[in-house]
């Protein structure tokens, strides 16, 4: 087998292996569908770069990928998605890999947290227009009812007029060696997402550590979470519900303790244990 990560690598080396490694099985491993979180993306804003970008994706995906022998899909939605183009044979959902690496009970209680963080790299739009809308449209309604509550935003890469937001309460740290204190001390993670495609790493690493999460209809997308029981979940342009889970999750212990108690039940999906009976179904002949 050879399996090739992501759009540009599979493009790059598929006839190098065709020709040189004949009997070997390509697998193209989509990691999301980029020409669709992109066109979400032109939806919201448009750009003449992005715009040429979806094409050409758009043909890596859904013309050139029927050349893979099989193809590993991030969840079911986007295997749904794939059988328009390619045969439902070749798909197969290979998603993210977390596991739970505490447990409920070690970590801080609500009592002994304070403030809210996003996280994320900022090479990648949705992150960078989801902070924008913290910023413009969501923490001033927090603010309203909770003025004291800090956003803290950690990432590599931002753009230099992020710089331009940061202030006591909504603090731009940038790259962070060790994140595992904001898991320990911070009430949730918040990933107000508008657009995007496959399984946001982001939510699942919060899992890991049994903390809360809060997101979007885009954000939950293909990670099987339940509003209220696993993640609080609002419209993907609904920011005064938004605003409303962020000031319940830092001030309601109950929902806090539910999603903190449920976070091993959200993370099984995409544990080794869940999912090795289908990476061992495609690496079948």
């Amino acid at each position: 087998f050879v399996w090739c990560h992501r759009p540009e690598l599979f493009e790059y080396y598929l006839d190098f292996f065709r020709n040189k490694a004949p009997q070997a099985k390509i697998i193209y491993d989509m990691v999301d569908i980029h020409y669709l979180r992109m066109e979400r993306g032109l939806e919201l804003k448009h750009d003449e770069i992005r715009a040429k970008e979806v094409v050409h994706y758009k043909y890596i995906e859904t013309e050139l990928s029927k050349k893979a022998d099989k193809i590993a899909v991030i969840s079911d939605k986007e295997k749904e998605f794939m059988k328009a183009f390619v045969d439902e044979s070749k798909l197969f959902t290979v998603s993210n890999v977390h596991n739970l690496k505490v447990k409920s009970e070690e970590m801080p209680p609500f009592e002994k947290r304070n403030g809210i963080f996003f996280i994320g790299t900022f090479l990648h739009d949705p992150n960078v227009d989801a902070v924008e809308i913290l910023h413009q449209k969501i923490m001033p309604l927090v603010w309203k009812v909770l003025p004291d509550l800090k956003i803290t935003i950690i990432g590599a890469d931002a753009p230099e007029y992020f710089s331009k937001m940061n202030s006591k309460n909504f603090e731009i740290v940038g790259y962070v060696e060790n994140i595992i204190p904001y898991y320990e001390k911070c009430f949730a993670s918040v990933s107000p997402l508008r657009f995007g495609a496959g399984v946001k790493g982001k939510i699942g690493q919060a899992l890991e550590y049994t903390l809360p999460v809060l997101t979007t209809e885009i954000g939950a997308e293909g990670m099987f979470l339940e509003n209220k029981i696993t993640a609080l979940i609002a419209g993907n342009e609904d920011y005064q519900k938004f605003a409303d889970n962020i000031v319940e999750i830092c001030t309601n212990k109950e929902l806090w303790n539910t999603l903190h108690q449920n976070s091993e039940k959200a993370i099984y999906p995409f544990s080794i244990e869940a999912q090795k009976e289908e990476i061992f179904r495609m690496l079948e002949g």
